[in-house]
């Protein structure tokens, strides 16, 4: 990976160092998720204090076969992380997106978005549930 000097930023209200980062299609990779790690563009969103990844964007340059050639991810799919801190305690995924996912050999190029906001981690104030029959 070769990546940008670090900058300052705040997200949420936190104080945040952000880098963007490239894929060096040079390198030497072992297994799947390394060589994929060569076509890929993006930016991380790390929080000063905790040192903790808020935010991952990344961007295949690329487009990248898994599988012999069956299945590719194409070039200019994206994909989005999010976390959060939830009650001061814990680093949970807050939401994920992703576009343009694959293309497949046996049934045609394909696309797809996908957007996932997970919500049962923040908490809930005055919340409460009646069920019948509960004694």
């Amino acid at each position: 990976m070769k990546t940008s000097p670090a900058r300052r930023a705040t997200l949420d209200g936190r104080g945040m160092i952000f880098f963007d980062f490239t894929g060096d299609p040079h390198a030497k990779t072992n297994g799947l998720a390394e060589d994929a790690s060569k076509k890929i563009t993006g930016t991380v969103w790390v929080g000063e204090g905790d040192r903790q990844a808020r935010r991952l964007i990344a961007v295949f340059h690329d487009n990248f076969s898994v599988g012999f050639g069956l299945a590719a991810v194409a070039k200019g799919s994206s994909f989005t992380f999010d976390q959060k801190l939830v009650n001061n305690e814990l680093w949970l995924p807050t939401s994920t997106s992703s576009a343009r996912l694959w293309a497949s050999l046996a049934t045609a190029e394909r696309s797809r978005s996908t957007i996932a906001t997970i919500n049962a981690f923040i908490p809930k104030r005055n919340r409460s549930t009646e069920v019948d029959g509960a004694a």
